[in-house]
């Protein structure tokens, strides 16, 4: 089965038309990369918001110079508005080493002391009266803090249920960031393909023949792997057809024997007296 030639569709066109194909291809690769871009970064800003809004990462994201949708920066200032009533619930719990239950329960009881009808010999002493009702208006200030405390923790829960429910909109969204951040680049990765096949084509066809190059034969295949010269039109059709990527050798392998290297005569030491030969004897 015969290759499919690359250029099959662009060889009856004019040049001048492919040319104008190949540039508005690439105008819109250039279109594709800077909304590629844009989509990088906001999907990292939401990303990043998602992060910061689970206590993923302390800093939250820039904001600033950046088109982000209002659900972003709502949820950043939640977020912000979150960690400012949980350090206010942490500060009054350690603050706070009595109970609510027990707080109630001595402010009842001081109160009705302090107000109970009493004969005069049983009335305490201006010292003692004194102690109780400090003690009364400090356990009334406590009453109070842990009202404010109660309006904290309902708005904290409040806030926490919306930051929640923003947090799931910009995960929605951030996977619908992913899917266009790759069909995007599947897209890019087409025309970037579709703009070399057409700059090859204009590079090596810019004088283009009016007829084209017939299919290479079997018999130019062979010539080429006996090693036998061809035409430059003959090369151009193999190049053209693709004959040159299934072309395989017909030359057998030569059958003489490699020539093995001479071995070394080692060396060993041999006996007797080095220098002593039979002129110098006695």
């Amino acid at each position: 089965m015969s290759r499919k030639p690359l250029f099959e569709d662009l060889l009856n066109l004019p040049v001048e038309e492919v040319q104008a194909t190949y540039e508005g291809l690439l105008n819109t690769i250039k279109t594709h990369e800077e909304e590629r871009k844009k989509l990088f970064i906001n999907k990292r800003i939401h990303s990043e918001a998602i992060k910061f809004a689970v206590n993923k990462t302390a800093n939250p994201p820039s904001l600033e110079g950046n088109d982000v949708s209002d659900v972003i920066r709502v949820a950043v200032k939640e977020k912000m508005d979150f960690d400012v009533l949980i350090a206010q619930r942490d500060d009054f719990v350690q603050r706070m080493v009595i109970p609510k239950h027990r707080v109630e329960l001595n402010l009842r009881q001081f109160f009705e002391r302090l107000t109970q009808d009493k004969h005069y010999s049983e009335a305490p002493s201006l010292a003692s009266e004194l102690e109780m009702f400090s003690r009364f208006f400090e356990l009334q200030a406590m009453f109070e803090e842990y009202k404010e405390h109660a309006t904290t923790l309902a708005e904290l829960r409040t806030v926490r249920t919306s930051l929640l429910e923003h947090v799931k909109t910009i995960n929605r969204e951030d996977r619908r960031l992913a899917q266009e951040l790759a069909s995007n680049s599947e897209n890019s990765r087409k025309m970037r393909r579709e703009a070399g096949r057409l700059r090859s084509f204009l590079e090596s066809h810019a004088n283009i023949p009016t007829q084209q190059l017939p299919a290479p034969t079997e018999e130019l295949s062979q010539r080429l792997a006996s090693g036998q010269a061809l035409s430059m039109d003959e090369f151009a059709a193999m190049l053209e057809h693709g004959g040159l990527t299934d072309i395989k050798s017909t030359g057998e392998e030569s059958n003489t024997p490699k020539r093995k290297k001479a071995k070394q005569r080692k060396a060993a030491p041999r006996r007797g007296n080095i220098g002593h030969g039979s002129s110098n004897r006695a």
